[in-house]
């Protein structure tokens, strides 16, 4: 791995991956092999909301035809599908890899606890793209202004329809709120703290069947 790589676990990742700038490397542990993705929000006019639906896709995979970053399609993350870049030969490891990521964004904790994969950002923000230097935030992949961004727009939306308890926790705010209204899940910026907890299993399921989100 790159020497400024740092290791992400699943559930991390689940928040990692859809915040608009996610630059990660999949490592086929079995394989020893690997390949780097970078996930991102389209880019939006002046005044236009934030993207949460769609996602394009960029790899960079060795020994592959193409230099750099290669632009592979797009996710639809509430379809939970990828629709593939129409110039790209439809074997190319990066199609193959993604679309393999989306079938088993439930059970990667499986292939992670059996040394299968392991996943790694590679040092900058998920949300803005800058250098990552705190500890928590080098271990989350997040930065501590974004993460504070997130979490604010995602408490004025809970007080807007009446989820938010003043004096609460941040994770108790979001998990309460989800019981209730599961296609919150998509608009409201959800910690790491509750995608580990045995209990959010049972919840990201309902999630997956209910609404069809990742």
């Amino acid at each position: 791995m790159h020497n400024k790589s740092h290791k992400l676990d699943s559930a991390s990742f689940r928040t990692f991956m859809f915040q608009g700038k996610a630059f990660f490397t999949l490592h086929n542990i079995e394989k020893d092999t690997h390949i780097t993705f970078r996930i991102q929000t389209p880019k939006r006019k002046r005044g236009q909301p934030e993207e949460t639906r769609y996602f394009e896709v960029y790899v960079k995979a060795l020994n592959d035809k193409y230099a750099g970053n290669k632009y592979v399609g797009r996710i639809d993350r509430k379809e939970r599908s990828f629709k593939p870049y129409g110039y790209v030969e439809r074997d190319h490891v990066g199609i193959q890899t993604i679309e393999w990521l989306i079938r088993n964004w439930s059970h990667l904790e499986e292939y992670e606890k059996g040394e299968k994969l392991a996943i790694y950002h590679l040092g900058t923000c998920c949300k803005c793209g800058l250098p990552l230097t705190v500890p928590e935030s080098i271990q989350n992949g997040i930065g501590p202004q974004c993460m504070k961004y997130r979490e604010g727009k995602s408490i004025d939306l809970l007080k807007e329809l009446g989820f938010y308890k003043p004096a609460t926790e941040y994770a108790e705010l979001v998990y309460n709120a989800l019981e209730l209204r599961p296609d919150l899940f998509d608009k409201i910026f959800v910690p790491d703290v509750i995608r580990r907890a045995n209990k959010w299993y049972k919840l990201m399921d309902k999630l997956s069947n209910d609404i069809g989100l990742f």
